[in-house]
């Protein structure tokens, strides 16, 4: 999140074993912080 102060991305992508599981805006950021990583994978 600190570094989220500093920018403000338009797309964020999060990876996992070299593929993309999820893709979006900074709602994407938000949801991460709220719910963790372990969700990240379910909706591309």
């Amino acid at each position: 999140q600190r570094l989220l102060s500093y920018l403000k991305p338009d797309r964020v992508l999060v990876m996992k074993d070299g593929e993309i599981v999820r893709e979006g805006g900074i709602e994407v950021v938000e949801e991460l912080e709220k719910r963790g990583y372990q969700t990240a994978g379910k909706s591309v």
